[in-house]
């Protein structure tokens, strides 16, 4: 439950973040991966799982839930700026009441986005999104 909330919750940020007037002109888009909970019935002792899309390119982490960056550019020459400015935005948007971290995913340079999975949010509330909190 928490999983979900907290990608549900990083979805609905980045939609928001994507939509701001003033962006730089060529700033990418950041989105998040849509997710599923899905029951397994043949699995009794573990029958819930969360499916995401395969994401396709270079995976790369570019922030992560304790303060470090990836370096400019990464290894894969990707420049995540936006990335950075997203997680930053969510904790002023949010008046410092949360921040989402643990980015991590694919460029893709075609359509100019990151798309991400498996972020954490650091939260004044502790419980609210799990143990990456």
């Amino acid at each position: 439950e928490a999983y979900l909330a907290c990608q549900a919750a990083s979805i609905f940020l980045a939609m928001e973040f994507n939509k701001l007037a003033g962006r730089p002109t060529g700033c990418a888009t950041v989105e998040f991966c849509s997710t599923s909970l899905l029951q397994f019935n043949a699995r009794p002792a573990q029958p819930f799982f969360i499916q995401e899309a395969l994401l396709s390119g270079n995976f790369e982490k570019y922030n992560n839930n304790s303060g470090i960056c990836a370096p400019f550019p990464t290894a894969h020459g990707t420049m995540h700026e936006a990335v950075q400015a997203f997680s930053h935005w969510t904790y002023l948007v949010t008046d410092k009441s949360l921040m989402v971290v643990d980015c991590q995913g694919c460029y893709e340079k075609g359509s100019n986005k990151f798309m991400l999975t498996d972020p954490a949010i650091h939260c004044k509330s502790l419980l609210r999104f799990g143990g990456t909190n």
